[in-house]
Parts: structure tokens; C-alpha cells; sequence
């Protein structure tokens, strides 16, 4: 089947996949192809695609999927790769310090507290 997981930013991310799972609002959704018709609403959690026995996982924050003709429209509030959270990882510590210490909702203060909401959703949900 095809797929398409975009976000507000635009496409993330399209091809093929043997096998899907979307975070469902109440609990995993398997998709594979010739799946019948569907629409339903997205949690926060790992949307996994599979091809080819190659697994991609992305964490998902909310939105909706479709699935028409073969063809899985996946439209998510946002959207990061698991394999992120290393590398924010590492920033995690001058983050805190920037909340600590910028004046409440500054630019400074929204980045540095919306990367370490990242940070905590990829580290509770992003354990693939």
C-alpha cells in the first residue's frame, strides 16, 4: 500500500509499506494493504512502518489518518523521529537552565519548554 504522513511543516515522509501500526485515540491500529476504508483520529504515540522487513518509527502528537483506495493518508499535529531523542538529548540540561532563567513565555523560554514536552513524549512513548 501507499502512504503519506504529512504535518503543518508539509511531507514527512512517503512510499510504500507492507505493514503500518497508527496510535490510535484508543489503542493501535494495524493497517496492511487492501485494508478497507477507514478514518479515525490519532493519539500521541509511535506510528511504525514497515517494508521490506526496514521498520521506521516516528512519534506522532495527535491528528488523523485515512485510508481510501489502497492509499493511507496520515495528517499528525506533529511529528518527530524516534531516533531524535539522542541528540536532544544531549541539550536537555541547557534547556532546563533557559526555563529556569528566561522570563515566562519569552521566544527563549517557548523553544527551550516545547523541545524538553519533545524530549519527555519521545522518552515515555518513544522506546521502540
Amino acid at each position: 500500500m501507499k502512504y503519506r504522513l504529512l504535518s503543518p511543516a508539509g511531507l514527512v515522509s512517503e512510499g510504500t509499506a507492507s505493514e503500518i501500526v497508527l496510535p490510535g485515540i484508543e489503542g493501535e491500529v494495524g493497517v496492511l494493504p487492501e485494508h478497507t476504508h477507514y478514518v479515525g483520529l490519532l493519539g500521541v504515540g509511535v506510528l511504525k512502518i514497515v517494508d521490506s522487513g526496514k521498520e521506521s518509527s516516528f512519534l506522532l502528537s495527535g491528528g488523523f489518518a485515512t485510508i481510501r483506495d489502497n492509499i493511507l493518508e496520515i495528517l499528525a499535529d506533529s511529528v518527530d523521529e524516534t531516533r531524535i531523542l539522542p541528540s536532544l538529548k544531549l541539550e536537555e540540561a541547557k534547556l532546563r537552565e533557559i526555563v529556569q532563567t528566561s522570563v515566562v513565555d519569552s521566544p527563549e523560554w517557548t523553544a527551550a519548554s516545547t523541545k524538553l514536552k519533545r524530549i519527555a513524549l519521545l522518552e515515555e512513548h518513544g522506546n521502540v
